[in-house]
């Protein structure tokens, strides 16, 4: 699958010089042979959280464009529904089709006026399961955690210059303790209340820098990354298992089925400690001894 960030300088609360721009600039550069297109968080109209425009173009253009150049599209916009504002990830495909994640986790003025979202999205696409993330989602790792049901984490930001060095690390850190890929497409230029120095960036699921753009120029000036990510996700030799059933963590040997695709694995418990008393969970952490084929005792979830 070939991802193409896009790293941007929106001008102030104008969604359609900012789609217009946009508009060229994929076509111009080529992204549109790309089969994923990642825009910056608000890139319709910058982090207007303390005076939020709710533009409907914006929307009605990320369908129409991954619809005519087929390819997807995913970035957020500022969305107005039942009178509540939210900062919404929207991921369009081609075939006109949509998921969509309100952010979870909001910061400053945000929390004045919009509202948080309650839970997760995951998209299949292009054979990859892909985590939809906002900004400050980054700086909590228990709800980004991999339960196996992800391959790559999208990070649409609008993050500031001063915390720059704070991006740049936790993104990579959710690449390796998720063990997935993770794409991070970050603003340059100025609001009227901060300064962005871009930063888009791209790791692999051990954490190795794949492709970066931390040498961009500021204002309408706005480089973009491209690269090909391969077919094939290799399968971690280490990973992180939900005991589904209440039972005694001290247990020495475990048994339980991985998916489908994998074959079933004998575990010897390395760590074990209770996650969550109220539905009985335990979180083990496990490392694989050798291949053998086991009853069903557990599931899946990385």
């Amino acid at each position: 699958m070939k991802a193409f960030i896009l790293q941007t300088s929106p001008i102030w609360k104008d969604a359609q010089s900012n789609i217009s721009f946009i508009e060229n600039f994929i076509v111009k550069t080529g992204a549109i042979k790309s089969d994923l297109i990642l825009l910056p968080e608000m890139w319709a109209s910058g982090f207007s959280v303390a005076e939020p425009i709710y533009d409907q173009q914006a929307q009605e253009w990320m369908q129409d464009a991954a619809q005519r150049y087929g390819c997807a599209i995913a970035g957020t916009l500022v969305v107005k529904e039942n009178d509540q504002y939210l900062n919404r990830f929207y991921f369009y495909k081609p075939d006109g089709s949509f998921a969509h994640y309100d952010k979870r986790h909001l910061f400053g003025h945000e929390k004045q006026l919009f509202t948080a979202g309650e839970r997760r999205t995951i998209v299949n696409w292009k054979g990859f399961r892909i985590l939809l993330q906002t900004c400050y989602d980054l700086r909590f790792p228990g709800f980004s955690r991999n339960r196996n049901d992800y391959d790559i984490a999208l990070y649409a930001a609008s993050w500031p210059s001063s915390r720059q060095d704070a991006w740049t690390t936790l993104l990579k850190a959710r690449a390796i303790e998720n063990q997935c890929y993770v794409l991070g497409a970050n603003r340059t230029g100025d609001d009227p209340h901060l300064h962005y120095t871009g930063g888009s960036v791209a790791y692999s699921f051990s954490g190795a820098l794949m492709t970066d753009l931390n040498l961009c120029k500021i204002g309408r000036d706005r480089p973009a990354i491209s690269y090909l990510l391969p077919t094939k996700i290799p399968l971690p030799a280490r990973r992180r298992y939900v005991l589904k059933h209440s039972i005694n963590p001290a247990t020495q040997m475990l048994r339980f089925n991985v998916r489908p695709k994998i074959r079933r694995t004998f575990f010897k418990v390395k760590q074990a400690r209770i996650q969550d008393k109220k539905n009985n969970f335990y979180i083990l952490d496990l490392q694989i001894f050798y291949y053998k084929q086991l009853k069903k005792s557990f599931q899946l979830l990385f």
